[in-house]
């Protein structure tokens, strides 16, 4: 299994949309994970106020099952 970490930097972003954002993100990626096949353990969605956002998967399947 592999873990997989995203860090996005912005500072267009004004720090208290930081917090929906991150959250937002981690949404977004989870179901697109989910839609491709892709399977975990857990994530989580980090941020700072300084426009820095961060997404960690862990124990990500070493393979997408094929779909025939």
């Amino acid at each position: 299994m592999a873990d997989l970490l995203i860090e996005l930097f912005s500072e267009e972003i004004p720090a208290g949309l930081q917090a929906p954002a991150a959250e937002n993100l981690k949404k977004l990626m989870t179901n697109g994970m989910v839609e491709a096949g892709l399977t975990y353990v857990s994530a989580a969605a980090f941020h700072t106020p300084q426009g820095h956002i961060c997404l960690q998967f862990f124990d990500i399947q070493a393979q997408v099952p094929r779909k025939f």
